[in-house]
């Protein structure tokens, strides 16, 4: 009765909408929300017996419900009490109801009977406070005085309520919206944020909704009635939670729903923060790096309570910040402490399509959550609710999220009514933008929901299909009945249907899309497909595409339509474009060594294409765009750079820059953004393939090194022995800061370079950079062990070599924490107690107390411990993420 009455009161049209509203708790004792599978025969000998008016009569009938009325109501109620997050206490009994006083004319035919009449499973709501009380059924609200065990166990949680009833409704009745960047008021927290660089999860979530479409009717509802998703949400400790499936089953829009949910319930409950994101492959790097969820987890979480920031700014003040906010071993501590502190309360976090991350670097990151839910001696326990979905049968997710937590499997049973609803409405949506279809209108329907199998992807795919193709009443039953059921057969047949005219075109859009680093706009994807259409011999003199001149291919991408779709509402030629979903991509690349259709490809020969069209676009009309691009000289052939002691040495220099002329240049070369950017990404990514290249030439020779300095930057051996026959000197060319590719992989830490490197004689294992910092001096400083036992067996490095503000090695490695680094400097020699410009040593910058005892053994003078001075980044070092412009 209580929860008929208080769902009732929700209603919109209820006019006692105030109790809801104004209920802040409920206490249950016995309630049978499941009903009893002793009701019936009870209830029988109840009716037949002596005596009649009993308690135990009135409280038996009552048992008898129909399963599925209690069943709606139950759902109806835990999702009210889930959202508005009201307390809830359920009380159940431990002893049992003797029947036998009821048995009567019976019971010499019918044994005694002893049962607990509403068992704890049905006492019980899922995922809310439990408690046993000693007595009967009947007993749960009868107490011998204020003394009784069971009054003070059902008193203390009405107080409880009672006590937070105040706050829990103000913030009820006033819910607060999740601050943005603009509320910060502190300002070195607002700076932080700015630095991270994150995108608003509002406008990916807003992205994503344009893309997809937003959830229809009461599509997705089933999952309130999950109890592993209910116990999930109401829990009172740490839980990790799961859903897997295969593709196009509506995974995203599920957490697009849940993502909503969640952030209502946050606005309207104290104590607790929400943070989420959706990873996408085909978004660019800042959708599926883990450094990239990490800092926009940290980052949500940082909004929503600022008094978090001492976890952040503890890190930053010890290390350089593009260091911390893109080591993925750091932001993983950093949230580690975050959601443990005590002021964290209660922290919702979701990752939606975890498989779409980066496969390579994600070890790191699956660590990490592992982290959150273990139990350390050492650190408060958090309470911290942790949700990914991501498809099934993925190795390496399986193992590491299997024993976190509970795992929900999304088949086509659990989304069977959701699809229908689904298919419903879109195929209404379909008839009234296409009326010519209102006859076969009952048909589409029925063959789309026979031929689903749960994937909203395939009915999307063949409406898309209907409505490109134009399809006639008479050919629609046709195409609906054909025996495509897996999306790859999809796929293939939308691909195997383009004319042959436009087979070229359509290659070269998906192949593009497969290698770039991000959506292409329609005008950028219309230039590179003009530009790889030049000729490859004499590039130089071939003219370059102008906006003006591509009218014709205003319908370029309609070959492949049905597969696409914009990532956002934009019109014309600045949307971006993307693949419709994951799976297409997948696809393309599944089958790519064993079928030659003109469609598959593999991720080096997709490179390859955006590389070829790269390169074209930057040395075409004589390297106009190259050059604009190319870094000033002092001299021609030199570039004169600040040495650590104020003095300009000149360096063999290759690089390129966002000049002022490459500005200028952007709004009529609409694709120099692109190529800027992601050049050489693709460059570093095209091996094998690039074995077969045309294009290595002397047109722009600097770009070709380049090229080179990205491969040991990034430690792509293979490229990088492609690459060496083509230019001997390529070892001594330095980038805009002087670093060589020797440097870059001593810092690095990529040993098989340096092998390499060191084999054809040329390697200046000596070399400074305008910083003054030293191949050594980046390998300590990053803690790169090997590399300086490689270094130190030359008998040629200088121990105490000074960069900039006069610090050495040892600087480095100790301001890093690196014990092993600083052992083996100290091992081969190195000076304990260096002082630098500002009279700092190695013991007064580190805070590794192991670094600090160590150095402490070895004769370090003995400081009391502050904060070092504060040291611009320009002063005091040259690190790889300032690599930015070849990249």
């Amino acid at each position: 009765m209580l929860e008929h009455a208080l769902i009732s009161a929700t209603q919109e049209s209820s006019p006692h909408g105030e109790i809801a509203a104004s209920t802040a708790g409920v206490v249950f004792l016995g309630t049978p929300h499941l009903g009893c599978k002793d009701a019936e025969l009870s209830g029988m000998i109840i009716a037949i017996s002596e005596p009649f008016e009993t308690t135990e009569h009135r409280i038996i009938q009552g048992l008898k419900r129909d399963a599925e009325t209690l069943h709606d109501r139950l759902h109806e109620f835990t999702r009210w009490i889930n959202h508005q997050r009201v307390p809830i206490v359920c009380f159940y009994e431990t002893i049992v109801t003797d029947f036998s006083q009821y048995y009567g004319i019976f019971k010499p035919i019918l044994p005694g009977r002893k049962v607990l009449l509403v068992p704890a499973e049905s006492a019980c709501i899922v995922g809310h406070r439990r408690t046993k009380l000693d007595k009967t059924h009947s007993g749960l609200n009868k107490f011998f005085g204020a003394s009784d065990p069971a009054y003070e166990h059902v008193f203390a949680r009405i107080e409880e309520m009672a006590q937070g009833a105040a706050g829990l409704l103000s913030t009820r009745q006033n819910p607060r919206a999740l601050p943005q960047l603009k509320d910060v008021r502190i300002e070195e927290l607002r700076k932080c944020l700015q630095e991270m660089k994150v995108t608003d999860p509002r406008d990916i979530l807003s992205e994503i909704q344009v893309q997809r479409g937003k959830r229809v009717g009461q599509t997705c509802d089933w999952i309130l009635e999950q109890k592993e998703f209910c116990h999930w949400q109401t829990s009172e400790t740490s839980m990790f939670l799961r859903f897997v499936g295969p593709p196009g089953i509506g995974k995203t829009i599920l957490s697009t729903f849940i993502v909503e949910y969640i952030k209502k319930s946050v606005q309207i409950s104290s104590g607790r923060a929400f943070a989420y994101f959706f990873c996408d492959d085909k978004a660019g790097e800042d959708r599926r790096m883990p450094a990239a969820i990490l800092r926009s987890l940290i980052w949500q979480l940082l909004l929503q309570n600022n008094d978090l920031f001492q976890h952040l700014k503890t890190e930053l003040d010890n290390r350089d910040s593009t260091q911390v906010l893109q080591n993925v071993f750091t932001l993983c501590r950093v949230l580690r402490k975050m959601v443990r502190d005590k002021g964290a309360g209660e922290v919702f976090i979701l990752i939606d399509a975890f498989d779409e991350c980066d496969k390579e670097s994600r070890k790191e990151l699956l660590a990490g959550i592992a982290k959150l839910f273990s139990k350390s001696l050492e650190e408060s326990p958090a309470k911290v609710k942790f949700l990914v979905t991501c498809r099934e049968a993925i190795p390496d997710l399986d193992a590491s999220f299997r024993e976190l937590g509970v795992t929900i499997e999304i088949h086509s049973n659990k989304v069977k009514g959701d699809l229908e609803e689904f298919i419903e409405l879109k195929t209404q949506d379909l008839v009234r933008r296409n009326p010519g279809l209102k006859p076969s209108e009952s048909r589409i329907k029925q063959e789309l929901k026979a031929g689903s199998e749960g994937t909203f992807l395939w009915v999307s795919l063949m409406m898309a299909e209907i409505e490109r193709s134009g399809a006639l009443n008479h050919q629609v039953k046709k195409l609906l009945q054909s025996p495509l059921r897996q999306l790859g057969e999809v796929y293939e047949s939308i691909l195997n249907g383009i004319l042959p005219a436009q087979k070229s075109t359509a290659q070269f859009i998906l192949h593009c899309m497969v290698a770039s680093k991000r959506p292409l706009t329609k005008m950028e994807m219309k230039i590179a497909f003009v530009t790889s259409q030049l000729p490859t011999k004499n590039i130089r003199n071939s003219l370059l595409p102008r906006q003006r001149d591509l009218k014709e291919y205003d319908d370029i991408l309609s070959a492949c339509s049905s597969i696409l779709i914009p990532l956002h509402a934009e019109q014309g030629d600045s949307v971006k474009i993307s693949f419709c979903h994951q799976s297409v991509k997948d696809f393309l690349l599944e089958a790519s060594r064993t079928n030659r259709e003109w469609y598959f490809t593999s991720l080096d020969h997709a490179n390859l294409l955006l590389f070829q069209t790269c390169w074209k676009y930057l040395t075409a009309e004589n390297c106009l765009l190259a050059e604009c691009l190319r870094g000033t000289q002092d001299q021609p052939g030199l570039k004169y750079v600040p040495g650590w002691d104020g003095k300009k040495f000149p360096t063999n220099h290759r690089f390129i820059d966002w000049t002022t002329s490459a500005q200028e240049k952007r709004l009529e070369y609409m694709f120099l953004d692109y190529v800027y950017q992601m050049w050489a990404k693709h460059a570093v990514s095209t091996y094998p393939a690039v074995k077969n290249m045309e294009i290595v030439s002397n047109d722009a020779p600097w770009l070709r090194d380049v090229w080179f300095l990205c491969a040991a930057r990034d430690g792509n051996v293979e490229m990088l022995k492609f690459l060496l026959p083509f230019d001997k000197d390529f070892v001594s060319r330095t980038d805009e800061f002087g670093r060589t590719a020797f440097s870059w992989a001593a810092g690095n830490g990529y040993t098989e370079i340096i092998k390499i490197l060191f084999a054809t004689g040329k390697a200046d294992i000596e070399s400074k950079d305008s910083p003054g910092r030293t191949p050594l001096s980046y390998a300590a400083g990053n803690g790169h062990v090997e590399i300086m036992e490689m270094l130190f067996a030359t008998r040629k490095v200088d121990i105490e070599s000074k960069a900039r503000l006069a610090w050495r090695p040892l600087h480095w490695a100790a301001r890093a924490g690196y014990l092993d680094a600083v052992k083996k400097l100290l091992d081969m020699g190195a000076e304990v107690d260096p002082k630098d410009a500002f009279n700092q040593t190695p013991l007064s910058m580190t805070r590794n107390s192991q670094v600090y005892d160590l150095l402490l053994r070895r004769g370090a003078a003995e400081i009391e411990l502050a904060p070092p001075i504060a040291v611009s980044d320009s002063d005091a070092e040259s690190l790889p993420e300032n690599f930015a412009p070849l990249f």
